[in-house]
């Protein structure tokens, strides 16, 4: 029995006393005298656990679509498949509770939806026009090997109930590795709320809060297609070296015969475009983020053998699925907001107007 309910447990994540309910369940049946040709009471009890196991699907749903509900994006069904329940928490002297809930990402982003509560009875001030909270958060990795520390460079702050004692906090988080697999901590604090201009600061809470043992196991989400696809190229022509496509974005490497000074200018977002073509039937043409031009191979994949690349002249490219600036929209501060796009449901990508079979194959 209990090999029935391992099974039916590697399909969806389950709170543990739902898991307790139905592997208990089974193991009373398992223990009952058997009896010939009667397999209704069997049948009922694995119907039951179905259930259980269909209504936690149905129930579980990541918070961190808040985040990426943003146009050409997947709904939030399709997030919840890629992100990991976290619950760990820990409270302040004064009483204050960070719970980090959940999080998300790929071999670059990491993405954590977090409950800051204050004490009970509590009542944080509603926002007016104009106004938000502001939360400094500094995240540092707990393995000696892979040591990183940074702050947060995309956080929104939400108010999803005004005037209760909670705001739930986005936080997003680039660091120099790939944070999959990490245990990081995370120092939060102090709270204020802020007007239009800064001078126009109200501290709320004045204490800072450390969070540790926050495990990023979240499911693996990186497709790597390494080709040597001839891509038009200004005048000339380039070849793509390898593409990288993510639920947050996409990055190429390419290299070219044409120099970086015949190019009019380097930083034409039309230089290299990328566009993804949904199984749907829909497309979206990606915000151009970054292009690098170098006489040598930068930061190539760890799949691609440097000796094979010949060059002379290497560009790196990346876009976001959205990037807004400086967004104040549900209480927030600085922050980029980006889409999520589901690469299970993306066709193929057309990079400078050839279109690449895509299929998603992430790699542990």
């Amino acid at each position: 029995m209990k090999q029935e309910f391992n099974w039916a447990m590697d399909q969806v994540k389950l709170p543990p006393e739902a898991e307790e309910r139905i592997l208990r369940a089974l193991e009373d049946r398992a223990q009952a005298p058997r009896r010939k040709r009667r397999k209704g009471p069997l049948i009922a009890v694995l119907a039951a656990a179905a259930v259980l196991l269909m209504g936690a699907a149905a129930v579980w749903q990541s918070n961190l679509f808040q985040y990426f509900d943003s146009p050409g994006g997947n709904t939030p069904a399709s997030l919840s498949q890629y992100s990991q329940p976290i619950g760990v928490s820990s409270t302040s002297e004064g009483g204050w509770t960070l719970t980090v809930d959940e999080c998300i990402g790929d071999d670059q982003w990491v993405f954590l939806w977090m409950t800051l509560t204050a004490p009970e009875n509590t009542e944080l001030p509603v926002l007016g026009e104009g106004e938000s909270f502001y939360l400094k958060s500094l995240a540092q990795s707990n393995d000696p090997e892979n040591l990183w520390a940074g702050y947060g460079v995309r956080d929104i702050l939400y108010d999803t109930v005004p005037g209760d004692n909670q705001i739930q906090i986005a936080l997003g988080m680039a660091p120099d590795i790939s944070p999959r697999g990490q245990t990081i901590s995370l120092t939060i604090g102090p709270l204020d709320q802020r007007g239009g201009n800064l001078s126009d600061r109200v501290i709320l809470w004045n204490e800072t809060l450390v969070v540790e043992n926050i495990p990023l196991d979240y499911p693996e989400t990186t497709t790597y297609l390494t080709t040597d696809q001839p891509i038009p190229f200004i005048d000339g022509a380039a070849q793509l070296i390898a593409l990288k496509i993510s639920p947050f974005g996409a990055y190429a490497w390419l290299q070219t015969d044409v120099a970086e000074n015949e190019l009019v200018d380097p930083w034409d977002p039309a230089l290299v475009t990328l566009e993804l073509h949904k199984k749907d039937g829909t497309s979206l043409l990606l915000d151009f983020g970054y292009l690098g031009y170098d006489e040598r191979p930068d930061d190539l994949p760890l799949m691609i053998d440097p000796s094979a690349v010949t060059g002379p002249f290497y560009i790196s490219a990346s876009w976001d699925y959205k990037d807004i600036e400086h967004s104040m929209e549900n209480g927030s501060n600085y922050a980029n907001l980006s889409t999520f796009i589901d690469p299970g449901q993306i066709d193929s990508v057309s990079l400078n107007g050839v279109e690449i079979p895509f299929v998603f194959d992430p790699k542990e």
